[in-house]
Order: structure tokens, then sequence, then C-alpha cells
């Protein structure tokens, strides 16, 4: 995160109720004109979900956005957990992931936030029903298209130069300090080292294997939300007791 922070790619904030929107909004100008880039992306569900339907949107950065008079594009992915889930901790390879996306919207053709909100929310409805019921068998893959150049200023590519090689460091560091732990293990376990090298070469292969097989999670997602729906609602334990007791009363 640090060197994304510091070619001024994200823009970092406290989640949560923001008393003063209007000066967050300014803050938020000020951020995105001192970054190069000339978009922003934003999470409208406010976080990750795997539940298998889709949350209701924020309004906060969708305001934002209105105000500020910026289209407003919807891109959605679906099946992104088989490549890599830190629920599961699982990472795959070669897995298909079915990717849409919406028409601009442009917030100078609504005259009113609540109508523009409403466009938005329905055209991401639209997109995920069709993103999550894709058949991933057979999708046409996305053409490449040429990567956006910037021109970075000076200072954001001096830190760029500085993190290059400061990351190079950090991970020759770690691979060094894992290849001595692993060295130190072995060592105490004696005559069994080997035996138990064999074991863990092999599990890595397997390993490589299994999760180079394609894996479709949208289905797993459609199956946990259907077990959700036919689950019985909960009832809280104090109205339960009361229930059991005959004594629960309706406000008058």
């Amino acid at each position: 995160m640090a060197p994304m922070r510091a070619i001024r790619c994200v823009i970092l904030f406290k989640r949560g109720s923001i008393a003063d929107v209007d000066g967050f909004n300014k803050w938020i100008d000020t951020q995105f004109a001192d970054s190069p880039q000339t978009g922003l992306a934003i999470y409208p569900e406010g976080h990750r979900s795997t539940h298998g339907e889709s949350l209701p949107l924020k309004r906060g950065m969708l305001k934002y956005a209105y105000t500020r008079k910026l289209p407003v594009q919807i891109v959605i992915g679906g099946n992104k957990e088989s490549i890599l889930s830190e629920r599961h901790r699982t990472a795959r390879f070669h897995q298909t992931v079915a990717v849409g996306f919406s028409e601009v919207l442009k917030p100078e053709e609504y005259d009113d936030f609540e109508i523009f909100m409403q466009k938005v929310q329905a055209t991401w409805d639209k997109e995920w029903n069709e993103v999550f019921t894709a058949n991933l068998e057979g999708l046409p893959v996305l053409p490449e298209v040429p990567e956006p150049q910037f021109d970075y200023p000076i200072d954001i590519s001096i830190m760029m130069a500085i993190f290059a090689p400061l990351n190079i460091l950090i991970a020759a560091w770690a691979a060094r300090f894992t290849w001595r732990l692993v060295a130190a293990v072995m060592v105490l376990m004696g005559p069994l080292q080997w035996p138990v090298a064999g074991l863990v070469v092999a599990y890595i292969v397997a390993s490589f294997y299994v999760y180079s097989q394609p894996e479709n999670v949208l289905i797993l997602h459609k199956k946990m939300l259907q077990q959700r729906k036919q689950a019985p609602p909960i009832v809280p334990a104090t109205a339960a007791a009361g229930e059991e007791n005959g004594d629960i009363k309706k406000g008058q």
C-alpha cells in the first residue's frame, strides 16, 4: 500500500459516518487534483461480499460523482474468488472471470440525485445478474487494450525509483529468511528430514495441479444463498424465552 500511496493512486480515509460531508468532498477534490490518475474506482457496496447476492449501494461517493458531474460506469467481475480467496486461503491458476461493463451514466442528464441513484442501482442490478448468472464456458476473451500513459511529476518518479529496489530487497530478505527457517527445522528432524522433505515437495506439486483446475465459485455462492433463504429465521433469545413462558405482550 505504501508504494501505491507514494505515487498517489489511492486515497485513504477512515470508513464510517462523516460529520462534515462538504469538507470531506473538498478533501477528495484536493487529493484527486494532486494525482496523475484520471478516474476514481470505488466499491459502492462498501466492502467485498461473497454472499451470492448483491448488497445495496452506498450513496456517499455516488453523490460526490453526481455533484462533480463525473461520468459513472459500472464494472463487475464474477468468480474472482476462484483466483484468490482470503476467506478460504486458496490461490488458483488458469481460472475464468466473467466481467460486465455498463453504459456510461452522465450525471448532467439527470435533474435530481435520487433519479440518478435509482438509475445507477438499476444498472448495477442488471450487470450483477448478468455476470453472476453467466456460463463461464465459452465466454469471449476480453481484448487487450493499451495501458494508459501518465506523465508523472518528478517527485512521484523519485518515489517510484526508491520503492522499486526497496521492494526487491524486501522480497530477497524474506526469501532468505524463509530458506534459513526451513533449513533449521529440517535439521531438528534428524533422519526424518528427507522423507518429510519428499512429502512437502509432493504436496506442493499436487497443490499446483489441483489449484490449476477450473473452479466456478459462482455455483457455490448460489448454493449458499439458497441455504440462507431456506434457513428458519433467527429468533432473539429474549423473544424465544417469552414465547415459551407465554408472556409476550404487544406495545400499547
